[in-house]
């Protein structure tokens, strides 16, 4: 009897072990492949600060022919990796990244899935500081694009609770999937992937869904079982957002926020449009000022006309239908050849041209019955003070400039605006020895 106690307690004993040593193990391939994961990310953001984008994936192949590791060529399209809506997928380019192969395996021995917003993969260093991502994370599948916890909504970086609504930036700009001790979905040194038997492969199996090739992903906590016949969960998955990676960029190599770049932008075109000003004294483009009246001596100086037709950089020769704001149909670009200006200049920090709209008002004489419309403002000469003439542009807007902000819509509550006034523009004619009126 004591005989057989004790061997219960010996195999008691050794299942506890077992069991401790099976905990252990499965502790430390989730720090090691976390870790992995880290160095994926920081490797992302010294590439970034030399290339001004994201890397394409490198394209399946076997860890030992010429060429693996490579990123797919053609950034901004990424030529021959797996393309989802607005992804490209693949392998860690750990070539291009300057990480040793080993990097790019999670510590089951299979490499990372490596996911990434295309349109990032295709920046310049004027555009780079407006990432915005495409990777949606989700709680479970299948997946509802959506704020979490909003009826059957599960996408867990979410920014409104409208569908595919990303003007607050959170989505994923890349994405790394460890397929897990299973490993379906993972790839092989060889550059195989290992298949879901026919019964997990569809969009209610969350592996699955981390195997294919659209733009979502789920994490989830583990779901146990002895085959590969039921839709178990044991992958780790990483998202990262712009913020994510680009707070990561070494800050001697820092990238400016794409918010900070529109604002410098739009003080840069506020300066020439106003410059342009100083030096014009016409109200349209072929046309002289006018210099009659009563009292004489009426001068005006104008404001160039937008770029609406053939949007070629020129401002535009007609005077009316065009760049009126905020006329619905009517936004037109600024003139950037005929103000001084390169064409990236007249672009936000998310790539999208800049709406300049002039304001058309009616501009009435004093002394002189007739009346005119102009994009201009005007005045008279500083003899006559108290004969100055009335121009609506004198109490609203001038000009606006108008970023349509990280959504690319213009109309929208992420839009970044300025609207300039009369008085301003004579500060700045002050501060140059500029005479207002001329």
């Amino acid at each position: 009897m004591l005989f057989a106690i004790a061997i219960l307690i010996m195999f008691v004993t050794i299942g506890e072990g077992l069991r401790s040593m099976t905990s252990a193990t499965d502790f430390a391939n989730s720090m090691t492949t976390s870790a992995r994961m880290d160095r994926v990310r920081e490797a992302i953001a010294k590439f970034i600060a030399t290339n001004n984008r994201l890397p394409c994936p490198a394209i399946p192949q076997s860890d030992t022919i010429v060429g693996a590791g490579v990123e797919a060529p053609t950034p901004g399209t990424c030529t021959g990796a797996l393309s989802g809506t607005a992804t490209k997928r693949g392998l860690v380019p750990w070539v291009a990244l300057g990480l040793p192969v080993e990097v790019s395996y999670d510590a089951y021995g299979r490499h990372f899935t490596f996911l990434v917003a295309t349109a990032a993969t295709g920046l310049t260093q004027q555009t780079v500081g407006g990432i915005t991502g495409a990777i949606t994370l989700h709680s479970a599948a299948p997946v509802v694009l959506g704020l979490a916890g909003v009826g059957s909504q599960n996408q867990t970086n979410a920014c409104s609770t409208v569908a595919a609504v990303t003007s607050c930036n959170r989505r994923g700009i890349a994405a790394l999937v460890s397929h897990g001790e299973n490993g379906l979905g993972g790839y092989l040194p060889n550059g195989t992937q290992l298949t879901f038997v026919a019964g997990r492969q569809n969009t209610n199996d969350p592996e699955y869904e981390n195997a294919d090739s659209d733009d979502a992903l789920v994490t989830m906590n583990a779901v146990t079982s002895t085959d590969d016949t039921v839709s178990m969960y044991d992958d780790k998955v990483v998202v990262w957002s712009a913020a994510d990676i680009i707070q990561r960029v070494p800050i001697t190599e820092s990238v400016a926020s794409a918010d900070r770049v529109t604002n410098m932008k739009i003080q840069v075109i506020k300066s020439a449009l106003i410059g342009f000003a100083m030096g014009h004294t016409t109200v349209s483009p072929g046309s002289t000022c006018v210099s009659s009246g009563t009292p004489a001596g009426v001068f005006c100086r104008r404001l160039p006309v937008p770029d609406y037709s053939p949007l070629d950089g020129n401002e535009d020769s007609t005077t009316t239908g065009t760049g009126l704001y905020p006329t619905a149909g009517n936004h037109a670009r600024v003139p950037y050849i005929s103000v001084g200006l390169l064409l990236n200049d007249i672009k936000d920090g998310w790539g999208n041209y800049f709406d300049y709209a002039v304001s058309e008002r009616r501009f009435v004489r004093a002394g002189n019955a007739s009346a005119a419309s102009h994009r201009g403002f005007s005045g008279t000469t500083p003899a006559n003070p108290a004969s100055a003439v009335i121009a609506a542009c004198s109490t609203y807007h001038c000009f606006t400039l108008t970023s349509s902000g990280p959504d690319g819509t213009m109309g929208t509550s992420d839009d970044i605006s300025i609207a300039v006034k009369l008085d301003e523009i004579r500060t700045l004619f002050n501060a140059a020895s500029v005479t207002y009126p001329p």
